[in-house]
C-alpha cells in the first residue's frame, strides 16, 4: 500500500486485504480533516471471493452501528469506524467477483460478478451477472436508498434464462429469498429482541426480500420447462418478490399441443414443507391425448391417452399446499373447474365397456361426443360432478357423482337403453363429426351405478339405480355448493379474464 498526503487530501494506493473472508484491492482517499473526524471518501475498490454465504453477508451489510463513544474518550487508540459504515457513508465504485455464494434452503449461484455505484443517500447496482447451477443465466439492476448509513428502501429487476428449466428448483430459489424470519420465540432469539429493542433495531432476517426492504421484479425465460411429469416449451414468467411471498403476475408457456397461462401466489413460511399457493389456470386447446398420458405418469388414476381423444378449453381456480419438492399435495388441494371439451372420443374404455356389454362391444368400443361444457370442483383428490350432460354416437347420457384420483370412485351413468339398442351408429357419429346438434328433448334415462373401493379393482356395476341417483345427487350438490362458499373459490375467474 501507497500512502500520499499533499496536506489537503489523504490517498491510499495499491490498497491489498482481506475483507469477510475476500481479498479487496484498490484505492480510497479522503480529504484531511483537523478535527480526526470521518472526512467524506472516495473509493475505487475490487474484491472477490472464492466463496461467499448469503445470510452472513446480508448480516454483515445490516450489522447496527457501534455505541457512540463520549468526546473524551477520543484518543490514541480508539476504535476505527467499521468498513461498512465508511462503505455506507462514503461515495465510490466497488466491482465485486464471487466464485460461489451459498444460498439459504440449499440453493447457490456461481461466477458472479457485479458492481456497486454509491453517491449520496443512492446506491446503484448497474449490473449484476451469475449462473445457476442448472445451468441458467442471470442478471439484474437494483437501486438502493440509504439513510443513516441503513438500507431502508430497495428496487431490483432480475431476469433468468434457462435452456431447459426444472420449476421446483425455481420456487425453491424463490422461497429461498422470500422467506421470512421464524417468529417462534427462544431464549436467544429472546434475549436478541431485547437488545434490539434497546437499539431500536428490527429483527434481522436471511433475506433483504425477506425483511421487507427489498421489492423485486422476477423475469424468467426457458426455451424447455418440466415440472414433475409435464413438458412444456416457450416459458415465459413474470413474478414480484416481496416479504413472504412471490406475486405471480403472468405465467404462459406451451404443452400438450396447446397453451397455458396462469396467475396467483405463493406464501413462503420457514416451513419448507409447507407453502400455500393459489393460482388461476387458463387451459387453450389442450390435446386430450398427451394430457391424460401425462396425468397418468404422475400417479393420478384417470384414462390412459390411449383411450381419449379430443381437446379442451378451460379455467381453473386452484388452493393447495406445496410440499418440500414444491409439487401440490393432491389431498389438500381445492379447486374449480369450467371446461369445454370438443372432437371427444373414448376407446376401449373397460368400465364402459362392461356397463354397456348388453349392445354390441364394437359401438361401447369407441364412442363419439357432441362438444359439451360443465363445471366440476376438486377437493379431497376427487372430482365432484354434479351434473355432466352428454350427447354420443349410442345415446344421451348424464354423469354424476365422485370420481376419485387416486382410486376410489362412485359413479352415477343416466343412458337410453333402447336408443342404445336400436339407433343407427353409423349415421349418429356422421352427424357427431359434421357437427350437427341433436335434438333431445325426452331426457328420461335409466341410471347405472358404477363404483370402485380402491385403486385396481373392478367397478360394480349395478343397474336400474334411479332412486339412488337422484337422492346422492342432491348430496353432492348440496356439498359442491358448500365448497363454493367455505373455500372461496372464485368461479369469475378475474386474474385470467
Amino acid at each position: 500500500m501507497t500512502v500520499r498526503h499533499d496536506g489537503q487530501r489523504v490517498q491510499l494506493r495499491n490498497l491489498a486485504g482481506r475483507v469477510w473472508g475476500g481479498r479487496v484491492q484498490g484505492q480510497v482517499e479522503w480529504p484531511t480533516d483537523p478535527d480526526n473526524r470521518v472526512a467524506p471518501v472516495q473509493y475505487q475498490l475490487g474484491i472477490r471471493f472464492a466463496a461467499l454465504d448469503y445470510e452472513q453477508f446480508v448480516a454483515h451489510l445490516r450489522k447496527p452501528d457501534a455505541p457512540a463513544v463520549p468526546a473524551k474518550s477520543k484518543a490514541k487508540g480508539a476504535a476505527l469506524p467499521a468498513l461498512r459504515d465508511l462503505l455506507l457513508a462514503a461515495n465510490g465504485r466497488i466491482n465485486v467477483d464471487i466464485a460461489y455464494v451459498q444460498l439459504p434452503n440449499d440453493q447457490s449461484l456461481r461466477d458472479v460478478q457485479m458492481r456497486l455505484e454509491k453517491s449520496g443517500e443512492l446506491l446503484q447496482l448497474p449490473f449484476l451477472r451469475f449462473r445457476t447451477p442448472e445451468g441458467g443465466r442471470g442478471e439484474a439492476t437494483a437501486t438502493v436508498q440509504v439513510e443513516d448509513m441503513r438500507f431502508v428502501a430497495a428496487d431490483a429487476d432480475v431476469t433468468l434464462r434457462y435452456g431447459t428449466l426444472d420449476v421446483p428448483r425455481l420456487l425453491a430459489l424463490v422461497a429461498s429469498l422470500t422467506t421470512p424470519a421464524s417468529a417462534a420465540p427462544t431464549a436467544r432469539t429472546q434475549a436478541r429482541a431485547a437488545r434490539r429493542a434497546i437499539r431500536k433495531e428490527t429483527q434481522p432476517n436471511a433475506s433483504m426480500v425477506a425483511n421487507g426492504v427489498l421489492s423485486a421484479v422476477l423475469r424468467v425465460e426457458a426455451d424447455e420447462v418440466r415440472y414433475a411429469a409435464i413438458r412444456g416449451t416457450r416459458f415465459r414468467l413474470v413474478s414480484r418478490l416481496l416479504e413472504g411471498e412471490a406475486q405471480l403476475d403472468n405465467c404462459t408457456f406451451d404443452a400438450f399441443e396447446g397453451r397455458i397461462s396462469l396467475r396467483g401466489q405463493m406464501l413462503t413460511t420457514t416451513d419448507r414443507a409447507h407453502h400455500p399457493a393459489q393460482a388461476q389456470v387458463q387451459l387453450e386447446d389442450l390435446q386430450l391425448s398427451p394430457l391424460f398420458a401425462t396425468a397418468n405418469a404422475m400417479g393420478l388414476n384417470v384414462l390412459g391417452g390411449d383411450n381419449i381423444r379430443g381437446s379442451l378449453r378451460g379455467v381453473v381456480d386452484l388452493r393447495t399446499n406445496l410440499g418440500p419438492t414444491f409439487l401440490p399435495d393432491l389431498q389438500t388441494t381445492v379447486g374449480y373447474l369450467k371446461t369445454d371439451f370438443r372432437d371427444l372420443e373414448l376407446l376401449n374404455v373397460e368400465v364402459l365397456m362392461e356397463a354397456l356389454k348388453f349392445i354390441k362391444a364394437e359401438r361401447s368400443s369407441h364412442l363419439y361426443f357432441e362438444p359439451v361444457s360443465s363445471q366440476f370442483i376438486l377437493a379431497d383428490g376427487q372430482l365432484l360432478i354434479p351434473s355432466l350432460r352428454l350427447n354420443s354416437n349410442i345415446s344421451s347420457l348424464e354423469v354424476s357423482g365422485r370420481y376419485g384420483l387416486t382410486g376410489r370412485s362412485n359413479l352415477y351413468v343416466g343412458l337410453k337403453p333402447l336408443q342404445a339398442l336400436f339407433g343407427n351408429n353409423s349415421k349418429r357419429v356422421e352427424r357427431i363429426q359434421e357437427g350437427e346438434p341433436k335434438r333431445n328433448a325426452n331426457r328420461k334415462l335409466t341410471y347405472i351405478n358404477l363404483r370402485r373401493d380402491a385403486p385396481g379393482d373392478k367397478y360394480k356395476v349395478r343397474f336400474f339405480q334411479k332412486g339412488e341417483q337422484r337422492q346422492a345427487q342432491d348430496i353432492l350438490r348440496q356439498q359442491y355448493r358448500a365448497l363454493l362458499r367455505t373455500e372461496r373459490l372464485d368461479t369469475t375467474m378475474r386474474l385470467v379474464r
